[in-house]
C-alpha cells in the first residue's frame, strides 16, 4: 500500500522503517508533526478467523486531531492482495481530492472513471507547474501514457492535449506556432461540446484570451460560465489571471483567494505566487507582509504494520 500510495507525487509516503519506529515508540500526535512533519497519519488493524479477515482503517489528520476518513473490508485470506489494491485506491482518491487537489482533482476524478488516469492526470499537472522545459517533457510522458490508456478518439484526452499545446507555445518550443495555436482552439472547443463543465471553460476562456479574439468580455463571458458549471482551483486561478490582465486587479485579487480557500495545498505556490503578483500591481503591500503561506506535498506516515489476531 505505501508503494501504491507512493505512485502519486503530490504526497510523501515515509517509510516503513519510519512507519515501525514510530509505532514501536508509541509516538504522540507532536512528536509526528515535530519530528517527520507529518500531516496526516493511517491507522489500522486485521482480525483473522481462520481464512476470514476484516480490515480497519482510519485516516487521521493530524493538525486537526481528527478522523477524516475511515473504512473496514471483510474478506477471505486468498483475496488479501485485491483487497489491499482496492483500499490503497480509495485512500489514495481520498488524497488526491480531499487533501491535495480539491475540486480540480474532483473534475478530473468524474472524467476519468479510474484511479490510475487521475494519477496520471494528477501527476501531469504537478510537472506542468513547474513550467520549465523539463516539467513540460515530464507532463508529455505523462500525457502519452494516459492516451495510450484512453485511446485516440477518447474526449478525456482534449483538455490534457490543450495544456500541453499551450504550454509549448508559452515556452517557446512550437515548431510551428500557427498550425499549434489552430489545434489549441480545436481541442478547447471539442472539450467544451464534450463536458460542459468548469475546468473546460476556464480553459476555452485562457485560450479565447491568448489566442483568439482577445476580447476581455467575450472572455468573460467564458469565465462566467465557468463559474456558473460550479468553479474550481483551476477556474478561479485562470479567471484571476484573466481580470489582471484586463486591468481589473481587485476582481483579480478575489478570485486568487477564490483558489487558495478550494486549494487544500497549493503545491509550488502556484496560486499563491499569481495573488502576490496582484497585490504588489495594486500597491498593498500590508496584506503581503500579514500572510505567512505555506505549500508542500503532503506528508503521509503509516503507523500500522497490521496487527493479526488469529483464533
Amino acid at each position: 500500500m505505501i508503494s501504491s500510495l507512493s505512485k502519486y507525487i503530490g504526497i510523501r509516503v515515509l517509510s516503513r522503517t519510519t512507519s515501525q519506529h514510530a509505532k514501536n515508540n508509541n509516538y504522540s500526535i507532536k512528536q509526528f508533526i515535530d519530528e517527520y512533519n507529518a500531516d496526516y497519519v493511517i491507522k489500522g488493524s486485521m482480525q483473522t478467523i481462520l481464512n476470514q479477515s476484516r480490515i480497519n482503517l482510519q485516516l487521521v489528520d493530524l493538525k486537526q486531531n481528527k478522523v477524516v476518513w475511515s473504512d473496514k473490508e471483510e474478506f477471505d485470506l486468498k483475496d488479501i492482495f485485491k483487497v489491499q489494491d482496492n483500499i490503497g485506491n480509495k485512500i489514495l482518491k481520498h488524497l488526491q481530492i480531499k487533501v491535495v487537489t480539491g475540486s480540480t482533482g474532483d473534475l478530473y476524478s468524474k472524467r476519468l472513471k479510474n484511479i490510475e488516469n487521475l494519477t496520471l492526470v494528477l501527476n501531469s499537472r504537478a510537472k506542468w507547474r513547474k513550467y520549465t522545459i523539463d516539467g513540460h517533457k515530464k507532463y508529455v510522458e505523462y500525457q502519452e501514457q494516459l492516451r495510450k490508456n484512453l485511446g485516440p478518439k477518447s474526449p478525456a484526452i482534449y483538455n490534457g492535449m490543450a495544456w500541453e499545446i499551450y504550454q509549448r507555445i508559452r515556452l517557446g518550443l512550437s515548431k510551428d506556432k500557427k498550425s499549434d495555436i489552430k489545434k489549441l482552439v480545436e481541442y478547447s472547443k471539442a472539450d467544451v461540446a464534450a463536458y460542459k463543465d468548469a475546468s473546460a471553460y476556464a480553459l476555452r476562456a485562457l485560450v479565447e484570451f491568448r489566442y483568439g479574439s482577445k476580447d476581455c468580455e467575450k472572455t468573460k463571458s467564458f469565465v462566467k460560465k465557468a463559474i456558473d458549471a460550479g468553479g474550481s482551483v483551476d477556474t478561479f486561478s485562470i479567471a484571476g489571471s484573466i481580470y489582471k490582465r484586463c486591468s481589473d486587479l481587485k476582481s483579480a485579487i478575489s478570485f486568487y483567494k477564490n483558489a487558495l480557500q478550494l486549494a487544500p495545498n497549493d503545491n509550488g505556490f502556484f496560486i499563491t505566487k499569481s495573488l502576490l503578483a496582484a497585490y504588489y500591481q495594486n500597491n498593498d503591500v500590508d496584506s503581503i507582509e500579514r500572510k505567512r503561506y505555506r505549500s508542500s506535498n503532503v506528508r503521509l506516515l503509516f503507523v500500522c504494520s497490521f496487527n493479526e489476531r488469529k483464533r
